[in-house]
């Protein structure tokens, strides 16, 4: 999938604006693992039938850009069959690095008969979504081929991204006393 979404890219885009988004020849060095970003797709609104007489069947594939060799992970949720509000309740998890900048989901309309039809991508900027704790948006999908038919076509995802060197978030309980985001408090001996 990603080989043809880079393919179609490639065709889409002029040979020097390609070139400018291969990874050069440093890149096996960069890499680091910095963070973790956690997302839970969990629905769509407004998707376009695809076909003539049928809703769409949709499905994501995700991938985060600048993540290069045992990082570059690329997820797909499972397909709903004849949806145009698609409910998915996934959830996915990459590990980042300081390269790492753009999130792209892309919905796909999966087809039996002949090759699945791209509907629309959005892309979500990582740079905001650093360290600010679980953040749930409608994203609009993007597709200039169906600009007309996406007018309405959006998703909802949850972030969650989380540097490597940041402490989790905390909250109080009820006594005053702290408690870690999943409600445990720390031990008498502060262990």
């Amino acid at each position: 999938v990603v080989r043809l979404m880079e393919s179609m890219a490639k065709t889409a885009l002029p040979p020097e604006v390609w070139d400018e988004m291969l990874p050069g020849p440093d890149a096996a060095d960069a890499g680091a693992v910095t963070g973790r970003l956690e997302i839970e797709l969990l629905q769509g609104e407004g998707l376009p039938y695809m076909d003539m007489l049928r809703a769409c069947d949709p499905y994501a594939v995700m991938y985060i850009d600048g993540v290069d060799g045992e990082h570059n992970l690329v997820h797909t949720s499972e397909w709903k069959r004849k949806c145009t509000k698609p409910v998915w309740n996934e959830k996915f998890e990459w590990e980042t690095t300081d390269e790492s900048s753009t999130l792209t989901i892309t919905i796909w309309d999966k087809d039996n008969v002949s090759q699945d039809d791209i509907i629309g991508c959005c892309y979500i900027d990582l740079a905001e979504t650093r360290n600010v704790g679980w953040v749930e948006r409608w994203y609009s999908l993007e597709n200039p081929q169906l600009a007309l038919k996406l007018r309405h076509a959006r998703i909802k995802v949850r972030t969650n991204h989380v540097s490597a060197t940041s402490r989790p978030h905390t909250a109080q309980n009820a006594n005053g006393a702290e408690a870690d985001a999943n409600g445990a408090e720390p031990d008498a001996k502060g262990a």
